[in-house]
This record gives C-alpha cells, structure tokens and sequence, in this order.
C-alpha cells in the first residue's frame, strides 16, 4: 500500500480530523509525504499547500506555464506531480477542416473578369482513442 491509501486509511478510521491529530502525528505525517515526494529540504522549510488528484486525455506536463501559475496563485513555489497511465478511452475532439475556393466572375457592365480567392475553417467533432493518465500533484512551499 502506497503512503495516500496509509494516510487516507490512517484518516477514515481516526476519531479525529488530521487538523487536530497532536503535534507530533501531524509532523511524522509530513515528514513521511515529504521522504514519499522525494523532496530533500528540511521539513521545517517545507509547508504543505495542498494536492491535486485528476485524470485527464489532454497532453499535460510536469513543466506546463498553466500549472505553475496556479501554484503561485495558492502561495506555492514547488510542484511535484506525476502521472500514470489508467487506460485508453474514446474522446471527442475538435478537427479543423480548411476549404479554400478560388476562382473568376464576370462583373458589372465592364465585362472585366474579377479574380477571388476564399478560405474558411469549420470544427467537425472526431471521436479519437485517447490514453488518459491519473495525475497527482502536491504543492508546496519551500523557503
């Protein structure tokens, strides 16, 4: 069993929320996720801001500008996060369709032949096999 399903499992069966475990429960939880997480620093430089679990098909990375906004945003300097693969499912995704015309009309009383050219881009809905992936990410912030 991986150190969420102890914690969780630790949490059901406690009386208590983790909140209010005593002091040195709280700290051994920490220091456990932090040796789990690989993350060398002190543990008292270390504050836990919060975890992230989702699945996804879309084509996401550990180094994604999105992530580490959101990171900022919550008082978080560090992410660490990983991913597995769950399996293969069908998605719908949007498909760009180009159509360019081109082409010549005779005009108005000149006779002169005009010359045109067009382009348009419709989105057709696809449905594509996608491998999803199950992701978690821990926040923290390290000083």
């Amino acid at each position: 069993m991986d150190f969420r399903s102890q914690l969780a499992a630790e949490i059901r069966g406690s009386d208590v929320p983790p909140e209010e475990w005593p002091a040195e429960r709280q700290q051994s939880a920490k220091n456990q996720l932090l040796r789990t997480l690989q993350v060398t620093q002190s543990p008292d430089r270390v504050t836990v801001v919060g975890s992230s679990e989702f699945k996804s098909t879309a084509k996401l990375s550990s180094n994604d500008d999105e992530l580490a906004a959101f990171a900022r945003s919550i008082g978080a300097n560090t992410v660490v996060c990983s991913s597995v693969f769950t399996r293969t499912r069908q998605t719908v995704q949007q498909e760009s369709y180009n159509e360019y015309r081109w082409g010549s009309v005779d005009r108005g009383r000149d006779g002169r032949r005009r010359y045109y050219n067009e382009t348009s881009t419709t989105f057709v809905p696809v449905v594509v096999d996608a491998d999803e992936f199950a992701w978690v990410a821990y926040f923290l912030s390290i000083r």
